[in-house]
This record gives C-alpha cells, structure tokens and sequence, in this order.
C-alpha cells in the first residue's frame, strides 16, 4: 500500500479533498439518503469514515505493462445501511 492518496486529476485529490468527501458522505447519511462509496484501502480511510459500515474488497489492477507486476489491492466499499 501506498502511503498518500491517488491523483485523480491533473490537479490532484489528496487528504483534504478525501476529507471534503467523508463530509458529504456524512452529510447526506444524516439525511437519510443510503450511500455505498468505494474508496482507497488505507487506514486514513477508515478514520475518516468512521461509524459506517466497511468492507475490504481485493481489487486486481490492470495498470501495469508487465502481467507480472499486477497485483491485488485492498478497497474499501463504505456502507451507511
């Protein structure tokens, strides 16, 4: 596992971006709307959602130009229902 958040864009999506996401997910959840997200396997994640539901799903990632450097990586889906 990495250490930091993947760039999604040119202009990055980093912690405080990760943050503004949970908020949101939090946010609508209080509301009543049911959600499923499926975000990194860090431990920053499971902090930052905290209180809901989190699965840990093998993900195999097709990115790499050599097959033998692929691998598995840990997502989590997080659950408010």
């Amino acid at each position: 596992k990495s250490s930091s958040f993947t760039a999604y864009t040119q202009s990055g999506f980093g912690p405080k971006d990760q943050k503004d996401l949970a908020d949101l997910f939090r946010t609508l959840s209080e509301k009543g709307v049911l959600l499923m997200l499926s975000n990194s396997g860090h431990e920053e994640t499971k902090k930052l959602y905290s209180g809901f539901k989190i699965i840990e799903v093998p993900m195999l990632r097709m990115i790499n130009s050599k097959a033998d450097k692929r691998s598995a990586v840990i997502e989590y889906l997080v659950i408010n229902y």
